[in-house]
C-alpha cells in the first residue's frame, strides 16, 4: 500500500482544525534547544487574524505520519508568534514551541534547602503543570541557591553537578526530562546505505575539527579553597568519572597526515592525564561536585566527536535520545548514533525527516582492550521491519470518533 503523508493541526481551545489553510508543515524537535513547529498558512482574508482563537499563547495539538500506518503521538505546542505577510497572497507564518519556553521567562531568587536534584526538578515541573520523566538522584544538598536565574537555568545547573556528569535535561511537548544520558539503550532502527535504497536520502558525517579542538578533551575546574587554604580542583581525568557507554568503536579522526606523522586523536576514551585542554572557574562546594562539573563538560565534548545529519523518508516513530544504527558505510562512520534532533517537513509531494546525530568513539588501538566491552553494539530492525507504531485517533468538533474517515480521505 502506498504511503500517504498526513498531518493534523488543531487549536485546542476552539477545537478548530487548521489543515485546509496550511501549505507546509515543519516541526524541529530538539533536545538542546526549544522544539519549534512552523506552519506556513494561506487565508482568503486578513480578517481571519481578528478571530479570537488564533492568538499568541494558544495551544496547538498536532500529529503527523502516514494514513492508516505509522503516526506520531499527539504532540502539543504553544503559539509563540504569528507573522502575517501582505503580499500578492495573504500568508501567515505561525510559530509554536514546546512548553519549556515558559520556564525561561522569569528570573527568580530563592534557596532550595535539604532537597535532592530530582526533588527540585520535580517541584519545578509541578509548578508549571508539566508531566515529568525524572531519574532519581540521591545526594541531598544542604542548599541550592537560585540567584536571579530562570527555572530553566537552575535545572541546567543541576544537570551539570549530578552523578559524574551523566544527566541530561530537556523538554518535549508538555513533559520535562531529567534523566541519565541513555547511550546504552538498544538501537531502534537500522538504516543501510546503498544502491536501490529509497529510505536514506542523504547521510553526511563530520568529524570534530582538529584545527579548532585541542589535543586533549580533559577539563579542570578551578573551584574554591578549603578551610586550610588548599585549592580544590575537579578533573575529568579521574577514572570514576569516565563511565559513559561508547556508541562507536572507531575515532572519526585520521591517525596520520600525508607525510606519515601521527596526528593528535580525540575520542571518548582519550585520557591524557597530564594534559588539560580547558580550565573552568566556577564555584562548587566539594570535591565530588567539582569532579562532576568537569566530567559533564568532557562527556558533552566527547559526544560531539562525531556529528552527522541523516535525511530519510519521513519516520514519525524515531524519538529524541533514541539510538539508531547506520550500516554499509565506511567503518569509521558505521555503527550506532545518538539522536539529538529530528526535523519533519511535509510539503506537497514531499515528506522528509532530517536527524542530527552525535556519538563518542573508541580509537582503533584499544578496540581489543577491556574498554571495548563498553561499546553499545546493539542493532535495530531495518526499515522493512519497523514495527514501532503509535495508535492515533481523530475526533470532530462534537467529540465523535472520525479516525477511519480521516484515514480514508488522506489515502485517496
Amino acid at each position: 500500500m502506498a504511503k500517504a503523508p498526513i498531518f493534523r493541526v488543531v487549536l485546542v481551545q476552539s477545537d478548530t482544525l487548521l489543515n485546509d489553510s496550511i501549505t507546509s508543515f515543519d516541526f524541529d524537535d530538539c533536545s538542546d534547544k526549544d522544539s519549534l513547529l512552523k506552519l506556513m498558512m494561506y487565508f482568503e482574508s486578513p480578517e481571519r487574524l481578528d478571530e479570537p482563537d488564533l492568538r499568541e499563547g494558544e495551544f496547538i495539538n498536532f500529529q503527523y505520519g502516514y494514513a492508516g500506518q505509522n503516526l506520531s503521538a499527539v504532540r502539543v505546542a504553544r503559539i509563540s508568534s504569528i507573522e502575517p505577510n501582505y503580499g500578492p497572497k495573504f500568508t501567515v507564518t505561525v510559530m509554536a514551541t514546546d512548553l519549556g519556553l515558559l520556564m525561561k521567562k522569569n528570573k527568580l531568587s530563592k534557596v532550595w534547602q535539604q532537597m535532592t536534584s530530582s526533588q527540585i526538578v520535580q517541584a519545578i515541573a509541578n509548578k508549571y503543570g508539566m508531566d515529568s520523566v525524572i531519574d532519581d538522584t540521591f545526594f541531598e544538598w544542604n542548599f541550592i541557591a537560585q540567584a536571579n536565574q530562570t527555572d530553566y537555568e537552575i535545572i541546567h545547573y543541576l544537570e551539570t553537578i549530578e552523578r559524574h556528569g551523566n544527566y541530561i535535561f530537556y523538554v518535549q511537548d508538555n513533559t520535562l526530562y531529567f534523566v541519565n544520558r541513555p547511550l546504552d539503550r538498544d538501537s531502534v532502527r537500522t538504516f543501510t546505505y546503498g544502491p536501490g535504497n529509497s529510505v536514506i536520502k542523504n547521510f553526511k558525517p563530520k568529524a570534530s575539527d582538529l584545527k579548532k579542538k585541542p589535543d586533549s578533551s580533559n577539563t579542570e575546574v578551578k573551584s574554591y579553597y578549603d578551610l586550610n587554604g588548599e585549592e580544590i580542583n575537579g578533573k575529568s581525568t579521574e577514572g570514576e568519572t569516565v563511565d559513559d557507554t561508547k556508541l562507536g568503536r572507531y575515532s572519526a579522526n585520521i591517525k596520520f597526515d600525508l607525510f606519515g606523522a601521527e596526528l593528535p586523536q580525540r575520542s571518548g576514551l582519550d585520557i591524557v592525564a597530564d594534559e588539560v585542554a580547558e580550565i573552568l572557574v566556577t564555584p562548587t562546594r566539594n570535591q565530588q561536585e567539582s569532579d562532576n562539573v568537569a566530567a559533564k563538560r568532557k562527556k558533552d565534548e566527547a559526544l560531539n566527536d562525531h556529528i552527522a545529519s541523516l535525511t530519510i523518508e519521513m519516520d514519525p516513530s524515531i524519538d529524541l535520545t533514541d539510538v539508531i544504527t547506520i550500516e554499509n558505510v565506511a567503518q569509521r562512520h558505521s555503527g550506532n548514533w545518538f539522536v539529538k534532533c529530528i526535523r519533519h517537513i511535509i510539503k506537497p509531494g514531499s515528506a522528509l525527516s532530517t536527524l542530527v546525530l552525535t556519538r563518542n568513539a573508541i580509537n582503533l588501538n584499544i578496540t581489543d582492550s577491556d574498554e571495548a566491552d563498553e561499546v553499545n553494539d546493539s542493532v535495530g530492525p531495518d526499515e522493512k521491519n519497523n514495527t514501532r507504531m503509535v495508535s492515533s485517533f481523530f475526533f470532530d468538533e462534537n467529540g465523535n470518533d472520525v479516525t477511519d474517515e480521516v484515514n480514508n480521505e488522506s489515502s485517496q
